[in-house]
């Protein structure tokens, strides 16, 4: 391998212009930092590059190239960077084709996306739906979040009515999370196939999407407590509708 050891570099500007969001979504590409990240990236058959300050290439089959510290320090997005970073490929949108969905109505923490995709993954959603009003989930802080469940999930996002008019579509309740007028999860009848709809961290659901709600759930919880933060209240109801599912 040729070392790169200039940041003026063609190729490595090219690929610092994916942390952006337009150039990522116009590449449909993204960046991953770490040996753990590009491993599992690498498994969902999504790595397409890489680039270490180590000799050694880490995969026979993906182009790699060796780069200074200082190249590794511009690719990354942390204080302290890893010694290798990869260019993946975003995975295709999902279709509406299976039993366990999760709608998102304007998460806006990075770090809750995270939490949120990682317990999808290990309690059974099969496609998360985004709406257009939610943090990317390419941006890195989402993707460290995620450990690497990112690329073993479907997505789909866009506007969240017109998904959930193509839920309606192939017959699937949608389960909405409030105070108003709710079932405690332990209580209900599970239908399936079935969304949970989760709202923003502040303002909750909109009134919009409550409206279309086939029921609407809410999580019991001490009277001392205000709230729960959107990443632990979707992992409880995550794993509530994975254990009557389960029977």
């Amino acid at each position: 391998m040729t070392k790169i050891t200039s940041v003026q570099n063609e190729k490595i500007k090219q690929v610092i212009k994916l942390k952006d969001k337009k150039y990522r979504d116009h590449e449909q590409k993204f960046l991953v930092e770490g040996y753990h990240l590009i491993e599992e990236a690498y498994k969902a058959e999504l790595l397409d590059m890489v680039f270490t300050t180590s000799e050694d290439a880490p995969y026979q089959d993906i182009t790699t190239h060796q780069v200074s510290y200082e190249v590794i320090e511009k690719l990354s997005s942390t204080k302290t960077p890893q010694d290798i970073v990869g260019v993946v490929s975003m995975k295709p949108s999902a279709e509406y084709n299976k039993n366990r969905y999760l709608l998102l109505d304007g998460i806006q923490d990075p770090g809750n996306l995270g939490t949120i995709i990682r317990s999808a993954l290990g309690f059974g959603i099969e496609v998360i739906l985004l709406g257009s009003d939610c943090v990317d989930i390419y941006n890195e802080k989402v993707v460290r979040a995620t450990q690497g469940s990112l690329f073993h999930m479907g997505f789909i996002r866009g506007n969240i009515v017109e998904m959930i008019h193509h839920l309606r579509q192939s017959k699937i309740t949608l389960y909405v999370t409030t105070l108003d007028k709710a079932i405690e999860i332990s209580q209900i009848q599970l239908k399936t196939p079935y969304a949970i709809c989760l709202g923003n961290e502040g303002s909750g659901i909109k009134q919009e999407v409550l409206e279309l709600a086939d029921e609407r759930i809410y999580i019991k919880t001490n009277t001392q407590l205000e709230s729960l933060n959107v990443g632990i209240a979707a992992s409880i109801i995550m794993y509530e509708f994975d254990k009557k599912m389960k029977g």
